[in-house]
């Protein structure tokens, strides 16, 4: 993300985009908060929802983002 810009000025494309790639380099925490923000504006974003159960070691917690 580009600094100074806030997660309201990205889109749930770019989002998803921001969080996959957090989530490829092992950065678990801001994949987290970039796909929880994608699926909190597009709730319907499967593979958003699918890439965050992914980042969940509870088995519970992963699977209620199915």
């Amino acid at each position: 993300m580009v600094k100074g810009q806030s997660l309201a000025d990205l889109s749930v494309a770019d989002l998803f985009r921001l969080g996959v790639a957090a989530a490829r380099v092992g950065d678990a925490g801001e994949a987290r908060r970039y796909l929880v923000e994608a699926t909190r504006r597009d709730p319907a974003h499967a593979d958003a929802w699918l890439w965050l159960a992914g980042l969940e070691a509870n088995p519970v917690t992963k699977r209620a983002h199915f």
